[in-house]
Formats: structure tokens, sequence, C-alpha cells
């Protein structure tokens, strides 16, 4: 995937998910070595060109990359402590959760979100999600409106 003459990965890579049928894959990064560096890219399946890039703080570790089934949504766990809901493409940010989530799922219909962690530090939850069952230590499920 990163041939040479490509740019090389910031860090260890921990997190990948397939988008858009399989034309995009979503790469996130461990050990991000400054600020401001590739902590998650999104390629071109098909040639390894990088399409979106997102930075991340010295030291990030992408926790979790999934798309929805239909690729609507693009979630990603662990930059700057939080969860960012992203359209599909990853190119507008939709929510951003503030929670050091250690995990995340999202249903095979596309409709729910799981967060497992020890904490979590819940914000002002938009239209987009609805907290359905908070308890600290345990997994959150947010319910995705399509």
């Amino acid at each position: 995937m990163f041939q040479s003459g490509m740019d090389s990965p910031p860090g260890e890579i921990v997190a990948l998910a397939w988008g858009g049928d399989g034309k995009f894959l979503a790469v996130g990064f461990k050990g991000v070595p400054n600020d401001g560096a590739d902590a998650i890219r999104i390629l071109d399946s098909a040639t390894g060109e990088i399409l979106s890039r997102e930075p991340g703080p010295r030291g990030t570790h992408v926790r979790g990359i999934r798309f929805t089934s239909d690729s609507k949504y693009l979630i990603v766990a662990g930059i700057s402590k939080s969860v960012k809901i992203w359209d599909g493409q990853h190119t507008k940010l939709l929510q951003e959760i503030p929670a050091e989530a250690a995990s995340i799922a999202v249903s095979k219909d596309g409709h729910y979100l799981a967060l497992g962690g020890e904490a979590f530090g819940l914000g002002n939850i938009s239209g987009l999600l609805g907290l359905l069952s908070p308890s600290k230590g345990k997994a959150i499920i947010y319910k995705l409106e399509k």
C-alpha cells in the first residue's frame, strides 16, 4: 500500500476499515510523531492514493475506525480524546463526542454506534446521535439517525 515514492506511514498502523463498497480504505495510526502529522488517512484502495487526511497531536493512538454498512458515516475514535463522526468520504465533520473510547462498533444495519471504555466525558449530543444507555465503565450505545 505504501510504495516507494509515496508518503510513508507516520506511525504504526493500528486500525483499518473498508468503505464505499471497497473503494476506500481508512487507515489509523498510533505513535503520531509530531503535532499535525497524519493520524488517519483515507486511501483509494485501487491506487493507494491518499484522498483525505486527519492530523492528530503528537502521540495520538487511533482506537478504532468504522464505516456504517452503507458507507454514509465514518466513525473515528482516539484523536484528541474524542469520537468523531464524519460523512462517508471524510470531507465533513458531522459530530464530535468528547469520549476516550477504547473501542467502537457499528450495528450491521448502520443505525447504532457503541462505545466501550472506562471513562467518557459526554457533551451536548446533537440531532445526529441520541444517547440511549449511558453507563460508566460499560458500553454506551447511540442511535445513528439516517
